[in-house]
C-alpha cells in the first residue's frame, strides 16, 4: 500500500508516490511492465500534475521494450465527481478496443500496435 503524502494539493515533482503505487500494483498482480497495454492517466491538465505524472510513468515503466500508450480525458471533461470512474472506464475500453490513445484536449489521436 502506498500513499503520496508529499503535499496536500501537489504531487512530488518526480511523481515518486505514483510510481511506487504502480510498481507495487504490478508486483501484487504478478504483472510485468511490458504486460501493460495502455494507461488512462489521471491527467488533470495542470503543469504540476501532468509533469509529475509523466515522470512517474517513465519511472514505473522504465525498461519496457517500447513505450506504454498513455492518454487522459480529464482536461477535456473536467472532474465529473461520482461519474468520473464510469467515464474513464468507458474511455479506456474504447481506447483498448480501437487501439488508439485519444487526447481530446489537443485533438490528437495516436494509433499503436498492441501485442496479443
Amino acid at each position: 500500500m502506498t500513499n503520496d503524502g508529499y503535499h496536500l494539493t501537489a504531487p512530488h515533482e518526480q511523481g515518486r508516490g505514483l510510481a511506487a503505487c504502480m510498481v507495487e500494483a504490478m508486483r501484487a498482480a504478478s504483472v510485468e511492465p511490458d504486460d501493460v497495454g495502455y494507461v488512462n492517466a489521471h491527467g488533470t491538465g495542470t503543469p504540476l500534475n501532468d509533469v509529475a505524472e509523466s515522470r512517474a510513468y517513465a519511472a514505473a515503466f522504465a525498461g519496457r521494450e517500447r513505450p506504454v500508450p498513455v492518454s487522459s480525458t480529464k482536461a477535456h471533461f473536467g472532474h465529473c465527481l461520482g461519474a468520473a470512474g464510469a467515464l474513464e472506464a468507458a474511455v479506456t475500453v474504447i481506447a483498448i478496443r480501437w487501439r488508439r490513445a485519444y487526447s481530446p484536449r489537443s485533438g490528437l489521436v495516436i494509433p499503436w500496435n498492441v501485442r496479443r
